[in-house]
């Protein structure tokens, strides 16, 4: 195609997820939190007895979920009063989460996913597929590939821990990205011996490549973002999320400047760096990483800032349980003789 739509259609098709998102946000129901924080009590009860009680609004799980929510949004407010860029300093907890957030950041652009999304034609190259119509297809049905597995985890996330799903991942591409250096060694050295590689290799280092981005959908591409905001409470949540996106940018500079460089002239030996770096991402996110999924974000906040801090915050949250349902349902008593 060598018109106008040879750019327009991959522009349209990139946008087409951004209006589904678009479209669909409106059918998403507000945070419990978000409610209680705008003075909402009525519909952060509702919410909860919906989700949490299954439609039993006298269930005390209610009253003492939003009582939870609302000390911890009173002790928040007080704290964000003090609250800066520097409070992610200040305490043992907050440093865990500023590392937690840097390494999500690096680690999300840094697992060897920049080299398949943005020099896959250098990688081809490099093993005999430089047919820019065979390329096209390999390009077309690993995009088609990745968004299967994409939605598919995405929709499983808390069915599974998310330690589990970020080691799973881990461990996969980093058993991947071995496999791929070892074919890719081979593969060029039989192309300096014989003027050309086996084309059995190069549909190894092929199949590597798909299997890759399988790993790489378990856990590193639903749960980036979820992730970060679990571990944040909500006084940190928007500078935290500003820290990530920071993070991101700065991993995508090396990937933009670096990765190109080093395929070019190191070729496979730059694949060990990858096997190296991957290994040391594993081990930070077995030891650094907490397992939010199933688990309020009051209960994160134990695991982070200690049990003594969440005692304190539930002794004054069940002392508000009771005033929370006295006055739900004094509100729900007055609305019905209305």
């Amino acid at each position: 195609m060598s018109n106008d739509w040879a750019w327009r259609i991959p522009s349209i098709l990139q946008a087409a997820s951004s209006v589904i998102q678009l479209l669909l946000c409106w059918c998403i129901e507000e945070s419990p939190r978000w409610l209680v924080a705008k003075d909402r009590i009525e519909s952060a009860h509702a919410l909860v007895t919906k989700y949490h009680a299954a439609g039993n609004p006298e269930d005390p799980i209610v009253a003492l979920e939003i009582a939870e929510i609302r000390e911890a949004l009173r002790l928040e407010t007080e704290a964000a009063k003090t609250t800066s860029y520097l409070t992610f300093f200040k305490t043992a907890g907050n440093r865990h989460r500023f590392f937690i957030i840097l390494a999500v950041g690096f680690f999300s652009q840094w697992s060897g996913n920049g080299l398949i999304s943005y020099y896959l034609t250098l990688i081809l190259d490099s093993i005999g597929y430089e047919s820019e119509a065979t390329q096209t297809l390999i390009n077309a049905l690993l995009q088609i590939w990745s968004l299967i597995w994409g939605v598919a985890f995405a929709l499983v996330v808390n069915r599974f821990g998310r330690r589990v799903m970020f080691i799973t991942s881990t461990v996969g591409i980093l058993l991947v990205y071995i496999v791929w250096t070892a074919l890719e060694a081979t593969y060029e050295k039989e192309t300096e011996l014989n003027g050309q590689g086996s084309p059995g290799v190069a549909k190894g280092v092929l199949a590597m490549i798909f299997l890759y981005n399988f790993f790489f959908s378990i856990g590193w591409a639903p749960l980036q973002v979820t992730y970060v905001v679990e571990i944040l409470p909500y006084n940190l949540r928007a500078r935290g999320l500003v820290l990530y996106n920071l993070f991101v940018a700065l991993a995508l500079i090396f990937n933009q400047y670096v990765n190109p460089v080093g395929v070019t002239n190191s070729k496979w030996k730059y694949y060990v760096t990858y096997d190296v770096w991957l290994f040391v991402e594993l081990v930070v996110v077995y030891f650094l990483f907490v397992e939010t999924g199933g688990k309020s974000l009051e209960e994160t906040a134990a695991l982070l800032d200690g049990e003594a801090i969440t005692e304190k915050l539930q002794e004054n949250a069940k002392q508000a349980a009771e005033e929370i349902t006295v006055h739900v349902f004094d509100e729900k008593r007055r609305q019905g003789e209305a």
